[in-house]
């Protein structure tokens, strides 16, 4: 099981008994994952190139982590490289619910992940593309709103979080548009 986050790493790890890696680009990220626990294998890594052998995986957690990366398709490919046949891909992301606005998401340069959220058409025909098929689509967009409301109960308004790190209010606006939802989805490596 590939995982990016070693809070992750470790749960698979030590309560279910996975054979968990995890791997992150940024060096600080494994640097606070080892000190917490010096045993958790963590590499380094990017989901474009990732350094583990071909058919060499069970399966791949993406967990908010395909909206940030530049090239999806890319990192798809790499995903079924590096998964078995008949091995899983586990993503929860956030998408556009709304696909008549995810031009417009896309012209705004958001500083966290909602400015690489697709559609659910989009991500499945890019998993398609890249030979997976989906198992499971659950939307979970309630956590999303749950998520935000904690936002805003900590930072006064979503504004005020937003604005710390760089959005405007016109960036707030075409993001409401797009109606970000939340999800999980499971898919298969068919080939």
């Amino acid at each position: 099981m590939l995982a990016a986050c070693s809070q992750r790493v470790d749960y698979f790890f030590h309560e279910l008994g996975l054979a968990a890696i995890g791997i992150d680009l940024d060096i600080m990220s494994l640097k606070r994952g080892t000190q917490r626990n010096p045993a958790l294998p963590l590499v380094r890594g990017k989901a474009e190139a990732l350094p583990f052998a071909s058919a060499s995986l069970d399966g791949v957690l993406a967990e908010c982590s395909l909206s940030v990366i530049t090239d999806k398709d890319r990192a798809l490919a790499e995903f079924n490289r590096a998964l078995r046949r008949g091995g899983r891909l586990v993503v929860s992301d956030v998408y556009a619910q709304d696909p008549r606005a995810i031009n417009l998401i896309n012209d705004v340069s958001f500083p966290f992940c909602m400015s690489g959220m697709m559609t659910k058409e989009s991500l499945t025909d890019s998993l398609s593309r890249n030979g997976f098929s989906i198992e499971i689509w659950e939307d979970h967009s309630n956590v999303l709103k749950e998520f935000i409301i904690q936002l805003i109960m900590e930072h006064g308004s979503l504004q005020n979080f937003c604005g710390r790190n760089g959005a405007q209010a016109a960036d707030m606006m075409t993001l409401k548009q797009a109606c970000p939802g939340y999800f999980l989805l499971v898919a298969r490596k068919d080939t």
